[in-house]
């Protein structure tokens, strides 16, 4: 049979278990939200980082199209000029072969200026790519490897020879 003070004695079990169980989840709470705040903390030096890269890149990337731009419209005005010589000189030529003859004179001034114009080009975007990588990996050294030459290729019978060498070893 139940008595009051059994029934008295259950519920006070019943309460000094709730407090403990509400005691370790307000310890165990606090401690979580305490971590939770470390955690959000620590996450404000990476997103600053992240977002000083970004603006950085931001910056970058409109200084190398104002750059292209910029060289694009000087090719341009360099195009023009050597298309108005060439005109002028068609205009003046007495016959077809001094026609042709000065045109062909042309080609090698055609083709350094077509040569150089790309080479800036190139270096324009090879000289963002530099720069972005030392935004995006600060610590790592830049490697510039202008003017360093590669080993020749082999031919392809060059290939199979070596490769009859490597079988027969």
């Amino acid at each position: 049979m139940i008595t009051s003070s059994s029934l008295n004695r259950k519920f006070s079990e019943l309460a000094d278990q709730a407090r403990s169980v509400g005691e370790l989840f307000r310890t165990e709470g606090r401690s979580l939200l305490g971590r939770a705040a470390l955690r959000v903390e620590a996450a404000n030096k990476p997103v600053l980082k992240l977002t000083d890269a970004a603006t950085r890149l931001s910056g970058l990337s409109h200084r190398t199209v104002e750059q292209l731009l910029a060289h694009q419209a000087e090719s341009f005005g360099q195009l023009t000029a050597a298309t108005a010589r060439r005109l002028a000189s068609a205009a003046k030529s007495r016959d077809l072969r001094h026609f042709y003859t000065d045109q062909v004179a042309t080609l090698p001034a055609s083709g350094k200026r077509i040569r150089a114009n790309a080479l800036q080009a190139v270096g324009i975007v090879a000289d963002a790519g530099r720069e972005a990588r030392q935004i995006l990996l600060p610590n790592r050294p830049v490697k510039v490897a202008r003017g360093k030459s590669r080993p020749a290729r082999k031919s392809a019978a060059g290939k199979r020879a070596a490769r009859r060498s490597n079988r027969s070893a």
